[in-house]
């Protein structure tokens, strides 16, 4: 939730303790405050997706070019470990 609707629900919050809200802006601020914590629900969920969507693409490519490591050398000699890792490394840092 960002830093305004924060503000804007602890004023409301104040309001209703202090009875300055009538009972169907209560009504409004619990309906707003249930609407909230689901768009945060859902930003979390699309993060997460967004991740993963990135570290697969990361791995896919890391995969790639090993494999067109792997046929550079012709098959003579195999990649390392530490050959594929460096890899792995050099795509973490896009």
């Amino acid at each position: 939730m960002d830093s305004n609707t924060r503000q804007t629900l602890d004023e409301i919050e104040r309001d209703i303790r202090d009875g300055k809200l009538k009972s169907d802006n209560k009504e409004a601020y619990k309906k707003l405050k249930r609407l909230n914590k689901k768009i945060d629900e859902l930003t979390e969920v699309e993060y997460e997706k967004f991740i993963k969507e990135q570290n697969r693409r990361k791995y896919k490519k890391a995969v790639t070019l090993i494999a067109t490591e792997t046929e550079n050398t012709n098959n003579d000699s195999d990649m390392s470990t530490e050959d594929i890792k460096n890899i792995i490394d050099e795509c973490d840092k896009e």
